[in-house]
């Protein structure tokens, strides 16, 4: 039980990384206290039961949750149809692309709702024309009624939400820009420690994930334009 007696769970869509969002969810979980639910926890990610968080897992990784349309689907019916338990909670905060679980929660006015919200999902906002030009005909027929419908659950679930917090202001800017929101931004906690006084004077660090939507690359055009640094 966390110190304010509230029962917090954490709804993360999916530990498939071991990235900075699986960061952010287990930091939370041990500072708030909280359990964590998550559709499935990929045997390579982060995992919140190895800092001794309880945690729901909705279904177990499988070959079918590599292939990422199936995987969308089948983790938007897991929070849909596998979070009843979730109405014992005083709080849910709500990590990743989960706020499916909300269709069967909002309504019951005892439990408080809130977003940390990592982005608005990038496929069917900022990144959608770029990602609507890499497919083939026969996915574009299916990706633009699919896209179109996941916007509308999206916003209306978002404006459903008694508090949207975000990672930064490029985020939050974002959010207001495709959903029509506030948020508050709260920069997530990052160990900086480890890296100091490593004997190679002044550096610049990134640790974001070599992925196409996180243009790594732009980080080296910029230093080759500044060759002081």
């Amino acid at each position: 039980m966390n110190a304010n007696n509230q029962k917090i769970l954490i709804l993360h869509d999916y530990f498939l990384y071991k990235g900075g969002g699986e960061r952010l969810v287990i930091s939370l979980a041990k500072n708030l206290g909280a359990d964590v639910a998550a559709a499935f926890v990929a045997k390579d990610a982060f995992d919140p039961r190895a800092h001794g968080i309880k945690t729901f897992e909705l279904f177990k990784e499988t070959i079918w949750t590599k292939i990422p349309g199936f995987r969308y689907v089948q983790v938007q019916l897991a929070f849909l149809f596998k979070t009843g338990f979730a109405k014992n909670y005083d709080t849910i905060i709500y990590s990743g692309d989960c706020l499916m679980a909300m269709v069967r929660l909002w309504r019951q006015k005892d439990i408080r709702h809130i977003a940390y919200m990592h982005t608005p999902p990038r496929h069917l906002y900022d990144a959608y024309r770029e990602r609507l030009r890499e497919y083939p005909l026969w996915k574009k027929i299916i990706f633009v009624p699919f896209a179109a419908f996941n916007r509308w659950r999206f916003k209306f679930l978002s404006r459903r939400l008694d508090l949207i917090i975000t990672n930064s202001k490029n985020t939050q800017a974002r959010i207001k820009e495709y959903l029509g929101l506030d948020s508050t931004v709260v920069y997530p906690p990052c160990d900086t420690l480890p890296f100091k006084n490593l004997g190679y004077g002044e550096y610049f660090f990134s640790w974001a994930r070599l992925y196409p939507l996180k243009p790594v690359a732009k980080i080296l055009e910029a230093f080759i334009s500044k060759p002081d640094k």
